[in-house]
């Protein structure tokens, strides 16, 4: 009897849960709790706080009919971020990926499950006046510039993307009220940044190692090559090749015979006459 009624109390909260399920969650939110929140220990209840403070779902789809693809000013309408501009919304891709931007230069991709925002939001939450001052200082922007809320990178659709947002300021707000949900925030910004300075390291790693590679590649064909035994280097000759070419080296005096006198020719010997 005691293990038909645990059979059956496990039936009902079974029924209980996917009839709160289909009225509290659509199946994209399901999804979302699912894949990014319930493995942090973030319960439904909690979820369906945190959407309900201000999350709204976005998504950029490329014009249609075209004939060819999105040109970088349509993906510029698209963007989630734009350099030097304030950042207002903490987002998370959901679907598709983006194109990190860098004083024009792509820098990194960001695909499902990548937060965007993120390093704004965390120093709105952190920082104090005085540091966000002194950081614009540091960057060389005005005393008053809020450099700690600028983007750092622009971040633009590199195709359909869909993503859902937050207002930073009602973020903020309701992680103040919830503990569990401002752990939960902040542990996944944490897993966020580690895997985007992993990537950077090797992009970095890449580029030494091209560049080594390069390096190597171009002493290499600058080094002269080595001459190949028996036989002599043009425009080289050997000591006694050259030796017995010069001119200018005296020959030994012969032994017996008297050195020249300094100024005058050797006389010439008589020649022998013959007597008949």
């Amino acid at each position: 009897e005691s293990g038909l009624l645990i059979r059956a109390v496990w039936l009902t909260w079974g029924v209980v849960r996917d009839h709160y399920n289909r009225r509290y969650f659509s199946e994209k939110e399901l999804s979302l709790y699912t894949t990014h929140f319930e493995r942090l220990g973030l319960s439904k209840r909690e979820f369906r706080a945190l959407l309900d403070a201000g999350a709204v779902w976005k998504q950029w789809t490329p014009p249609t009919g075209q004939g060819h693809a999105p040109s970088a000013w349509l993906k510029l309408q698209g963007a989630l971020t734009m350099e030097g501009k304030r950042t207002r919304s903490f987002m998370l891709i959901t679907k598709g990926s983006c194109t990190v931007l860098r004083g024009g230069a792509e820098v990194g991709r960001l695909g499902v499950g990548a937060l965007v925002g993120e390093r704004e939001f965390v120093l709105r939450l952190t920082a104090t006046p005085e540091s966000r001052a002194a950081a614009a200082e540091a960057a060389g922007h005005e005393p008053g510039h809020e450099f700690a809320t600028t983007a750092l990178a622009s971040v633009i659709p590199a195709g359909p993307v869909e993503y859902v947002a937050w207002p930073k300021a009602v973020l903020a707000k309701h992680m103040a009220r919830s503990s569990y949900t401002k752990a939960c925030v902040l542990t996944m910004i944490a897993v966020s940044q580690a895997a985007k300075l992993t990537a950077t390291n090797d992009r970095v790693k890449k580029g030494a190692d091209e560049l080594a590679e390069l390096t190597r590649s171009m002493s290499g064909s600058a080094s002269p090559k080595p001459p190949t035994p028996g036989r002599q280097s043009p425009g080289r000759q050997s000591p006694k090749t050259a030796l017995g070419r010069s001119s200018s080296s005296p020959k030994p005096p012969t032994p017996g015979s008297k050195p020249p006198t300094p100024g005058r020719a050797s006389p010439k010997p008589p020649t022998p006459v013959r007597v008949r």
